[in-house]
């Protein structure tokens, strides 16, 4: 089984991820609440992130959005 290794620079770039779409939520639905955001930074992984990041594209509310 081959191990995967987070590097930093990976690590950077999944909060990068994290950061805009906290900005993205903002700009859409207005200032977020502390629930929210601990949700969004609880997002386990880039590709989770990514999928938000997608989602935000379509969504109406942050119901839809599944937070």
């Amino acid at each position: 089984m081959q191990e995967v290794k987070v590097t930093w620079s990976d690590r950077m770039r999944e909060e990068g991820k994290r950061e805009t779409l906290l900005r993205q939520l903002t700009a859409e639905f207005g200032p977020l609440s502390s629930e929210t955001i601990a949700k969004v930074k609880a997002v386990p992984s880039a590709a989770e992130l990514d999928a938000y990041l997608e989602r935000i594209l379509a969504a109406t509310t942050l119901e839809e959005m599944g937070l």
